[in-house]
């Protein structure tokens, strides 16, 4: 496994035009997850990496509901080969404590796991998140 990777320098704005769906309640996980499968197949993604998508996605936007008041924004398209989805929300990332008496932390483990790479750009008061997917084929899936 990957860990996330922590970027120091904001990203790039998405491209112009690029949809976006905001969430605030755990009862908008379900649209959330439809929402970036419906983008990311539009955009190519192998039919059997859309339900890894939609378990990544989740996580983080789960994590967002938990640890933040404000819930989020998803958005999702593609660039060089790849399918970004970004999940941008209103907290600062501290870093999961791997203490065994704490219940979950499972999300980003498992959201670097299916995905090709996780980017993180964190400031307080600001998280975005970007979940990496390869659009080159189905030969990129993670293997179990």
């Amino acid at each position: 496994m990957n860990d996330v990777n922590v970027v120091s320098r904001p990203f790039d704005p998405p491209p112009a035009g690029v949809p976006v769906l905001v969430f605030d309640v755990a009862g908008d996980l379900s649209r959330v997850r439809t929402f970036a499968s419906e983008c990311a197949q539009s955009l190519g993604l192998c039919a059997t990496r859309l339900p890894a998508l939609g378990v990544a996605i989740s996580e983080i936007a789960t994590n967002v509901l938990r640890h933040t008041s404000q819930g989020g924004a998803v958005r999702v398209w593609s660039e060089t080969g790849a399918l970004i989805s970004e999940v941008t929300d209103s907290g600062t990332f501290a870093p999961p404590g791997r203490s065994s008496a704490s219940p979950g932390g499972w999300g980003l483990r498992i959201a670097d796991e299916v995905c090709d790479r996780v980017d993180l750009y964190s400031r307080p008061g600001t998280n975005v998140w970007r979940l990496v997917m390869n659009l080159n084929g189905c030969a990129s899936a993670v293997s179990a």
